[in-house]
């Protein structure tokens, strides 16, 4: 006769690019210790999202143009000439990290001004791409704005989707005013 092997799996429904499960938390009360732990995941079109060193199960990421993806995580501990087998399934998924993003624009420049203080993220250093709705109006260069003209403009933030990071795009519009001119007459001194 065989021992039975039994045990659970602890995993949350969502882990975050990069997050790091120990096995202490997802393979818990283990009858048989003495045969190491299988682990394998695959998505629907048969890929790995996370990979496994024997202690850490590591959330690798989803694809390049998917915020998320669900993958199926298996357990297994083989048969010996001790121990039963045993194998344990969870759906998990795997998500990219949001970006936090913040508008520095005030509402209203004036003709002239160069705007330099436009947007913030605080938790990422990707690249992101400055577009005005009219270059005549404002005009980007490089990572700040020149008000050229008086109108309404949209200017739009723009990141494109990585490994571990959402794509976003964000839109504020801006008025540029003209300063105010004021005509002064001079009387000729005689």
């Amino acid at each position: 006769n065989k021992y039975t092997t039994n045990f659970s799996l602890n995993f949350a429904n969502e882990y975050f690019v990069d997050d790091e499960i120990s096995k202490s938390t997802f393979f818990t009360n283990a009858t048989n210790s003495e045969v190491a732990v299988q682990v394998s995941d695959k998505t629907a079109d048969n890929r790995a999202l996370f990979t496994y060193n024997g202690s850490i199960l590591k959330a690798n990421g989803a694809t390049l143009n998917a915020n998320s993806e669900t993958t199926t995580i298996t357990i297994t501990q083989p048969e010996t000439y001790k121990w039963t087998g045993k194998t344990l399934t969870k759906d998990v998924i795997v998500k990219k990290y949001p970006t936090d993003f913040s508008w520095l624009l005030k509402d209203t420049y004036y003709v002239d001004d160069v705007i330099t203080d436009i947007f913030t993220k605080t938790n990422n250093s990707l690249s992101s791409t400055i577009t005005s709705s009219n270059p005549n109006i404002v005009k980007v260069e490089g990572n700040q704005l020149k008000a050229l003209n008086a109108g309404r403009v949209t200017i739009t933030v723009a990141q494109a989707i990585d490994r571990k990071w959402t794509a976003f795009t964000q839109t504020k519009e801006i008025t540029i005013l003209k300063h105010n001119t004021v005509s002064l007459e001079i009387p000729l001194l005689q």
